[in-house]
């Protein structure tokens, strides 16, 4: 085997060695020929076990629990378990196994290698060498010895030792680069900050405590060639200079092939493939134009993602963008619920919240009265004025946009059909007892039910004879431009990025009762809206804020007078029946109720199933089922509501815990009196809300994590109570007694100041806890540089459960998944998918084509060392090249190009992820060491002291006042503008905080390899969380987002994850909320925790990866090797001893160079599957002992 890698490597420029001894040799020559040898053995051995693009690398350490070889490197072959292709549950432990190649240091072994797993547990024998000592990392590390196994060299008579030699192989991708520095020549615009805050220039140095070395220009960092150069540049070339403490922490060296590990070859570029759409009609999962699942992601919409950054001018964030063209929901009939992956982005504002509040509310008979009478009951009962009673109920739409930059849009239509709630009135006249105003159960002919849907109190149809004849149960809105004060606008309606914006029907500042009450009263003949439609609420227009003056009405409370219950009648009305000569008052008015000043009425309140009418299409479902609609303006006009159907099992969970399920109030006639000349509410008195809203992290009735699992901004919406319960939904419905006309769960708004007609969302519903701007998803403004900027694109936009905010990047565990599985049925974990589909095999070359028909010129400028956005990735030609041609290939075919720019590029100072350096990862996190923050408005934030993550790029503008626009009017003491800096802002992580998340990180490396017995074998297994196995833990989340939570609650001993004071536990050992899960809810510990988990107020692992993911690995490129030789006298006295070592690098270039880098790894010839690419070495240095 070492022969032929021998053979097959080919690369050495060492001088010709033999393995037999010469006695005309001096014994140094001897030996230092034995250490060249082993030398080229371990390169050999390198060649064969790492050359691959499918090995990986990782320490003895990150795999054995307190191994006696902690820094032998391992070598395994990759693997990526994929549930698309394979079933049950993966066997981790047993397929690491089954990959381990060996580890790489010379052993006795017949191989020449330690093959043995459990060898790293083990002393080395008396027969080894020292090849790393206190020469190398010094006296107070506390570090042993590197030692390994001697292996003999017979003399020429092959009957005695003439030598010996021992050889071992380091990682230095497990190490930070220290020679990188920040160029001060980069642009420093917000676009190139951006970049730098998603592909850091360089790692933080001051983790490494190296402040012997200071100097005055940045750049002089890029002149430190080896470790060596640096304690020269200090003057600190003692036994414990910087150099020697963190020899396992930096190197001058690291550079990474991007390679794709899990499956070989190399990684696809995807700013080629998505400028240009290249996988137009294949799907993320499958890889093919045939969908896996039902919401299998198109790369179209990837690719549509990408290239959003083109509407904005420079990173420029402040004009909005146009979204009126996506407000179109695809037709209903037409739409495959089964298929419902978007291919394009649909920006549109999110509905999220819809409350329609009920009130009763009185009129005199006059104030409305088609058939006189007002002058007919003055006549009969002349002591009294007499009221009439009406139920009110108001539509307030809050329109939300979920997106860190403004949009804008001409107008929205909402419809809405079957809203279930139903009622119940009765009468109370004097001391009498109350009396029902309809016949409930009498057991004749005119039999009723107790309570009735809202849709029955109305009795007309659609003007024309055609349509339901309850036609209350269908109406639509306009919401146009405008505001209470100055009425309609032709102007578009903008939302700033996350904000929440409070419509509803359009009531002027200081019109009275009288002057808009047609607008508002529903009786057969009135026509209410645009449309004219005879009882229906057709296209009213709808404009921002709320005139309480309003409120669409109707008095016909009895239903019909056949249903009039006789008890509820005065003395004098009930002549009506008996006697209908000796009064004026028709039965035929007995629909609605007369009372006098002091009488009250009696409302009752509950959830309802719908009442369906057979004739009628979209009525078929007669169980609780609402219907939603948006559509451009105007583009509502069928009397079906088609579009969002939520359905809901179980009504009685829509209630507040310990409540009744009917809600009743009794009010006097007086007191609920609305005059005409009220320009205000008068006494109209709101007595419930019934509520469908997104999930914020505070006051729902079932706390959940809706940032998480409760995606809201989806191309439509299919809520079905039989697949999953509310608190594993977009939306939850609510049904809620109102006492107080201040507070929640009351509409309320900010009614002043420069945040006017907001609501309250995000954090929570009300000024107390929420907010009145919460972006959760991110438009790119400028080229997308990382993997880890598509965790807030909305990648899952489908209507189906189970939902997910967050996914790529991530690694939660869903609740309706078990955490054993990936894919139940419909149901997939779609940040499992998504992981592991796309980290290991694509990356971002940075090489965009902007506004230009090609690439060529930035491509040039990269060839040229002129490329500035992505300057970890440096041009890498092989010789025989010219740059013309190296240009015109990659800029050329884009198929060819986009499989082919990885071998031109090379990463320098990737990073391994299975480092078990505390300070290394500490220096990788605090990459981005006080990089400003670009806001939207092109000014930045200042970072001191702290590494930013932003999940918002750009991030929140103080000149445009976002923050204190979003605390609202419930600013009390400035606790709403911090829980606006937290919603809105980014995180800041200390010195301090990131060594506890770096000590965090190493400590859940270890665990999750040491459990396995093996390292992670692709990059999507260290983002994604464990599917099934021994320790449950593992299965809930990801090794960083274990570690974060840890390291933001050391202690363990609570639940709460990311901001600990955000919102209140959702916990099934407390019980809160535990009335709403059931068996549907297969992993209920996936739902404990904090309610705003997931927020941008929470540090997320996609948050990490967002601005680190670029430089992961989970193999090695760059390895030192040390090597030893030895000359042995006849009697076997050592005689003369000789240490070397050298750097080698892998390059994209095959062993076998007939086939190009970019070949595939199934068209690989022999040689090159079996050796992969070269290596070269790229520094040699013979060791004096006391270097050693």
């Amino acid at each position: 085997m070492v022969l032929l890698s021998l053979i097959a490597v080919g690369i050495l420029s060492l001088s010709a060695v033999t393995l037999r001894s010469s006695s005309s040799e001096s014994y140094g020559n001897e030996a230092r020929a034995n250490a060249r040898l082993a030398l080229q053995i371990a390169l050999g051995e390198l060649q064969a076990q790492m050359g691959s693009d499918r090995a990986v690398a990782a320490p003895a350490a990150s795999v054995h629990a307190d191994p006696q070889q902690p820094h032998l490197l391992g070598a395994w072959e990759s693997w990526s378990w994929d549930p698309t292709e394979e079933s049950g549950t993966p066997d981790y432990k047993s397929e690491k196994s089954d990959r381990f190649r060996g580890w790489l240091t010379s052993h006795t072994s017949p191989s020449g290698m330690a093959t043995d797993f459990a060898y790293a547990n083990q002393s080395t024998s008396s027969s080894s060498v020292k090849l790393l000592g206190e020469g190398t990392f010094g006296t107070g590390t506390g570090e042993a010895p590197i030692r390994s196994e001697l292996i003999p060299i017979k003399s020429t008579s092959g009957d005695a030792e003439s030598g010996n030699l021992a050889w071992t192989v380091l990682s230095e991708d497990t190490k930070v680069r220290l020679d990188l520095y920040r160029d001060d020549t980069r642009p420093t615009d917000n676009h190139h900050l951006a970049s730098n805050l998603t592909f850091p220039e360089t790692y933080y140095r001051d983790a490494l405590d190296i402040s012997s070395y200071s100097p005055t220009d940045e750049s002089d960092w890029g002149s430190l060639i080896s470790s060596r150069t640096l304690d020269a540049a200090s003057g600190s070339g003692n036994a414990n200079s910087a150099a020697k403490e963190h020899f396992f922490d930096y190197t001058t060296y690291s550079r990474g092939v991007l390679s794709d590990v899990a499956n070989g070859g190399l990684k696809r570029d995807l700013t080629t493939i998505l400028e240009n759409d290249l996988l137009a009609g294949q799907r993320v999962y499958s890889g093919t134009t045939s969908p896996f699942g039902v919401a299998d992601p198109h790369w179209s919409y990837l690719s549509d993602y990408y290239n959003q950054y083109l509407n904005f001018q420079d990173g420029d964030a402040t004009e909005p963008v146009n979204v009126t063209a996506n407000l179109a929901p695809p037709s209903p009939r037409t739409f495959d619920v089964n298929d419902s992956s978007p291919e394009a982005v649909a920006l549109k504002p999110v509905v999220a919240k819809l409350q329609i509040l009920f009130s009763m509310v009185t009129h005199t008979l006059a104030s409305i009265d088609g058939s006189n009478a007002a002058a007919t009951y003055a006549r009969e009962d002349p002591r009294y004025t007499h009221l009439k009673p009406w139920l009110v109920f108001e539509p307030v739409i809050t329109l939300w946009n979920p997106y860190s930059v403004p949009i804008e849009f001409d107008g929205v239509s909402i419809g809405l059909d079957k809203i279930p709630v139903a009622f119940r009135f009765a009468k109370q006249a004097g001391r009498t007892g109350a009396a029902d105003l309809r016949i409930v159960d009498s057991g004749d002919s005119r039999v009723t039910r107790n309570y009735w849907p809202l849709s029955n109190f109305v009795w007309g149809s659609v003007s024309g004879g055609s349509g339901k004849s309850d036609a209350i149960t269908n109406f639509s809105f306009n919401i146009r431009g405008g505001d209470m004060e100055n009425g309609l606008s032709r102007e578009p309606i903008r939302l700033e990025p996350g904000e929440n914006k409070i419509f509803t029907a359009l009531v002027k500042q200081g019109d009275t009762w009288g002057e808009v009450k047609r607008d508002f009263v529903i009786q057969s003949g009135n026509s209410v809206g645009a449309e004219k439609a005879s009882s229906l609420v057709k296209n009213v227009d709808f404009v921002e804020g709320w005139n309480p003056t309003g409120g669409f009405r109707f008095d016909h409370l009895a239903r019909y007078l056949q249903y009039r219950n006789p008890q509820s009648l005065y003395s004098f009305e009930q002549r009506a029946f008996s006697s209908p000569s000796s009064t004026d008052i028709k039965s035929s008015w007995f629909h609605w109720c007369a009372l006098r000043p002091q009488d009250s009425i009696i409302v009752k309140a509950k959830l309802s199933n719908n009442d369906a009418n057979s004739d009628s299409e979209d009525d078929a479902m007669k169980d609780f089922t609402m219907l939603v609609e948006m559509d451009r303006l105007g583009g509502i006009s069928d009397t079906e509501i088609l579009g969002s159907s939520f359905r809901v099992t179980e009504k009685d969970r829509l209630y507040e815990e310990d409540t009744d399920l009917i809600i009743e109030r009794s009010f006097t006639a007086v007191e609920l009196e609305q005059r005409d000349s009220d320009s205000n509410r008068g006494g109209k008195t709101p007595f419930a809300v019934f509520t469908m809203t997104a999930k914020s992290s505070n006051d729902l009735l079932s706390p959940t994590k809706g940032w998480l699992y409760g995606n809201p901004a989806l191309i439509a919406y299919d809520q079905d109570e039989d697949e999953a319960p509310q608190p594993v939904q977009s939306y939850e419905f609510s049904f809620r007694n109102v006492d107080s006309l201040n507070g929640f769960p009351m509409v309320e708004i900010v009614p002043e100041g420069d945040s006017i007609n907001r609501g309250y969302f995000g954090s929570g519903q009300s000024a107390e806890t929420g907010l009145t701007a919460s972006p959760m998803f991110v438009l790119p403004t400028t080229p997308m540089v990382s993997l880890g900027q598509f965790q807030a694109a909305n990648l899952i936009a489908a209507v189906r459960p189970p939902f997910f905010n967050y996914p790529f990047g991530n690694s939660h565990a869903h609740p309706l998944l078990d955490s054993d599985s990936v894919v139940d049925g419909t149901f997939v974990d779609h940040s499992y998918l998504l992981n592991q589909k796309l980290w290991d095999s694509y990356y971002f070359s940075g090489l965009s084509k902007g506004t230009s028909q090609s690439n060529e010129p930035s491509v040039r400028n990269f060839i040229e060392g002129e490329s500035t956005l992505t300057p970890r990735l440096q041009p890498y030609i092989s010789s025989g090249e010219s740059d013309d041609e190296v240009v015109d290939k990659l800029s050329g075919d884009l198929e060819t190009s986009s499989r082919e720019i990885a071998a031109y590029q090379m990463l320098e100072g990737p990073f391994n992820v299975h480092s078990t350096s505390v300070a290394a990862w500490k220096s990788l996190i605090m990459s981005a060491f006080e990089i400003e923050v670009p806001a939207r408005d092109g000014d930045r934030h200042s970072v001191s002291g702290a590494s930013a993550f932003s999940r918002f790029l750009p991030s929140y503008s103080e000149s445009s006042g976002d923050l204190s626009l979003a605390a609202g009017s419930g600013d009390v003491g400035g606790t709403a503008r911090d829980r606006a800096e937290r919603w809105l802002g980014f995180h800041r992580l200390t010195d301090d905080q990131a060594e506890l998340l770096a000590e965090e990180i190493v400590e859940q490396i270890k665990n999750r390899c040491i459990d396995d017995e093996g390292p992670f074998l692709s990059l999507s297994e260290f983002v994604n969380r464990r599917v099934g196995g021994r320790n449950e833990s593992f299965s809930q989340k990801g090794v960083l987002q274990t570690a974060i939570d840890l390291a933001n609650d050391p202690t363990g001993a609570s639940n709460r994850a990311g901001e600990g004071t955000e919102g209140e536990l959702f916990s099934l050992v407390d019980g809160v909320g535990i009335q709403n899960v059931d068996d549907r809810v297969k992993n209920p510990d996936a739902l404990i925790g904090n309610t705003a988990e997931g927020s941008p107020a929470t540090l997320l692992q996609g948050d990490l990866l967002q601005s680190l993911g670029s430089l992961l690995t989970v193999r090695s490129d760059t390895f030192r090797i040390r090597a030893y030789g030895n000359s042995v006298a006849k009697n076997g006295q050592i005689q003369a001893q000789a240490w070397c070592e050298a750097i080698v690098q892998r390059v994209p270039e095959f062993v076998d160079s007939t086939q190009t880098p970019g070949t595939q790894f199934d068209d690989l010839n022999p040689s090159n599957a079996a050796f992969g690419r070269r290596f070269k070495i790229v520094s040699f240095a013979w060791l004096s002992p006391e270097e050693v």
